[in-house]
């Protein structure tokens, strides 16, 4: 049996995957001391937003999304990061990611079986 929990926006019950990437969305869009009684908790990669877009900043933001991932997400285990995009995206600040995970249904459990392999696109 999986997780539970309330949509955001609406206050409905959540469940399963749609629960994960509820969360996924949270974790990445959170700044890392933002919350005052989990400083720690979010992702590092907002701290790139507005940086000037090399490889070097590709490879930071897909190790940060995968590090933040790892330490508050345990229903997924990140396969890969990707950046999709072309030069026109770029310079317009549009670049979007796709991240391909396992999907753990009972990995706040301990469990580490794998249900699926997805993609959570943002």
């Amino acid at each position: 049996m999986g997780s539970s929990g309330f949509d955001r926006r609406t206050g409905r019950v959540l469940r399963g995957w749609d629960h994960v990437v509820q969360s996924v969305f949270l974790i990445l869009a959170s700044r890392v001391g933002l919350r005052v009684m989990r400083r720690s908790f979010g992702c590092g990669a907002t701290s790139l937003l507005g940086k000037r877009f090399t490889p070097q900043v590709a490879a930071l933001y897909r190790l940060l999304v995968v590090l933040a991932l790892e330490r508050w997400e345990p229903r997924v285990a990140v396969r890969r990061v990707a950046l999709v995009g072309d030069v026109d995206g770029v310079r317009a600040g549009s670049v979007r990611s796709v991240i391909s995970v396992d999907y753990l249904p009972d990995g706040h459990r301990g469990d580490r079986t794998v249900a699926s392999t997805r993609d959570i696109e943002i």
